[in-house]
């Protein structure tokens, strides 16, 4: 919801990321790609990805800009699965059910 409202990514992106399903814009799809390499590396992707990225026109600060969006999520993710955390009324319609 965050990225919909905020960052004006596009209602579809946010959509086709959770249903695993392709992204039109082929900058975001270079940011999901990324993304998704370092996560399942946990942070260690391969140089052939970071030149990827990097190619798809993003910069080495965009990257640490990734690393600080997965840190937080991570944190907050982790924090509100403790601690039961009820989903504020303004997120109820992106409540994610997998």
């Amino acid at each position: 919801m965050l990225a919909d409202t905020m960052s004006g990514v596009p209602g579809d992106v946010t959509d086709a990321i959770r249903t695993n399903n392709a992204i039109d814009d082929p900058s975001l799809a270079a940011l999901h790609d990324f993304t998704h390499h370092l996560l399942l590396t946990q942070g260690r992707p391969s140089n052939e990805e970071v030149t990827k990225f990097l190619n798809a026109g993003y910069n080495e600060k965009q990257i640490l800009a990734v690393i600080l969006a997965i840190s937080v999520k991570i944190l907050s993710n982790y924090t509100n699965h403790i601690f039961d955390t009820d989903v504020d009324a303004m997120f109820q319609s992106r409540v994610w059910q997998q």
